[in-house]
């Protein structure tokens, strides 16, 4: 739903995908959970991507683990990412997300190197919400050429005029290039449904997503599959399926 909605970092829902882009979000993590998700940017088998993740809510501390992978043989990133996630009142949390790179070109070789994400979520009222990213706040750099992954701070506010409703805006910054703006909108018309689009600037990019809820099988008490698809001005379509389960 995050992609669908312009890839707009703030998210409400307890999806065990979602601290991989905002590690903020593990704090609100009440159950167990698993995810899968399987993508294709732009229609481009070598550039195909996996992630497999769970999150862990303990008494203070949330944690979350994941494995995610781009590419196959001739180019390929491998990441192992672990987060924790904390409460200070009813109002503020905060997350850090620790992923170890690796990434390997045929003919090149192999570099691995460790990137640290920090977020931070407040809520002014239950309706009004505001959050704050940097990704890759530590500088990591990869290759004989020691080259810098791309450093993000993004800003976030969203406004919930009803329970079913979202609408967000989102400032994102990566240090290297200008900015960019994202809006989202994510809509829950039934209690089984939920439906989200979004926009973007540089590239230009229009977004939409939906998530279905399915009945729970043996102990699984809630199952949700996803689907978001992205558009390109120069490039073609990019899809993402994905299946989330939460344990009671």
């Amino acid at each position: 739903m995050q992609i669908g909605s312009g890839f707009i970092h703030f998210n409400r829902e307890q999806s065990a995908l979602d601290f991989l882009s905002h590690p903020a979000v593990l704090a609100h993590v009440h159950r167990t959970g698993f995810a899968v998700s399987y993508g294709f940017p732009f229609q481009l088998q070598s550039l195909n991507h996996y992630s497999v993740s769970t999150v862990f809510p303990f008494k203070s501390i949330k944690l979350g683990t994941a494995f995610s992978a781009v590419g196959k043989e001739v180019y390929r990133e491998t990441t192992f990412s672990l987060g924790g996630g904390y409460s200070i009142g009813d109002n503020m949390s905060f997350g850090i997300l620790i992923n170890g790179h690796e990434l390997s070109i045929r003919n090149y070789g192999s570099d691995r190197t460790v990137g640290i994400v920090a977020s931070v979520n407040y809520s002014f009222t239950k309706s009004m919400q505001w959050s704050l990213l940097y990704r890759n706040l530590n500088s990591p750099k990869l290759g004989v050429s020691r080259e810098p992954l791309p450093q993000v701070v993004a800003t976030v506010f969203g406004f919930s005029p009803t329970p079913s409703l979202l609408a967000a805006v989102e400032l994102e910054r990566d240090l290297e290039f200008e900015s960019r703006y994202k809006f989202g909108i994510r809509w829950q018309p039934i209690e089984a449904l939920r439906v989200a689009t979004g926009f973007v600037s540089h590239p230009t990019q229009v977004t939409a997503g939906i998530s279905l809820q399915v009945k729970g099988l043996f102990s699984i008490s809630l199952g949700k599959i996803s689907y978001a698809i992205v558009t390109h001005p120069e490039l073609a379509i990019s899809q993402v399926f994905a299946l989330h389960i939460t344990l009671p």
